[in-house]
């Protein structure tokens, strides 16, 4: 089995008009909010064994939180152009060439994406995933290659609003 742990990067700080998008760091919010999620969702059972993430600031900064409290170390954390300047092939294509020796693979990004995959792997799905917003699917596959639309099983979809 494999599972996926989508994650919208926590919120941002739109205050200084002089950065680029790319560059936009967390607000307070933000850094309040994705140390949080990363509590919550080891309290759920994940553990993670690598991460891809935009490398966007505010997305690597989110993936950095949960990195440390699980302790994955620069050999596991992998910051992507693919994720932020890509669209859902590029998600995909990124997800499938997983090393198969891990198990569970979180995934940080931006919507619209990270909703459309969540909805894309989970029929059933179709509501918005919030800024921190955890979407963790389950496949009963053994190669990341073999993940297939409307073939996952939702695990938890949990956001900071859930736990204020």
């Amino acid at each position: 089995m494999k599972t996926l742990v989508l994650v919208r990067h926590a919120k941002s700080d739109w205050g200084n008009s002089m950065l680029s998008d790319f560059d936009r760091p967390l607000n307070k919010r933000g850094m309040n909010d994705a140390p949080l999620m990363a509590g919550i969702i080891a309290e759920l059972g994940i553990k993670p064994d690598c991460i891809f993430t935009s490398a966007a600031n505010r997305a690597q900064t989110t993936a950095r939180f949960f990195a440390k409290h699980f302790g994955i170390n620069d050999d596991r954390f992998n910051a992507l152009t693919e994720i932020y300047n890509g669209g859902i092939r590029d998600y995909i294509n990124i997800i499938n060439e997983a090393n198969n020796k891990y198990d569970t693979v979180l995934l940080f990004g931006h919507n619209p994406e990270i909703t459309i995959l969540a909805s894309q792997f989970v029929s059933q799905f179709s509501e918005h995933i919030p800024t921190a917003g955890c979407f963790a699917i389950d496949f009963d596959i053994n190669d990341w290659l073999h993940i297939e639309s409307g073939k996952g099983k939702l695990r938890f979809f949990e956001y900071p609003k859930n736990y204020k």
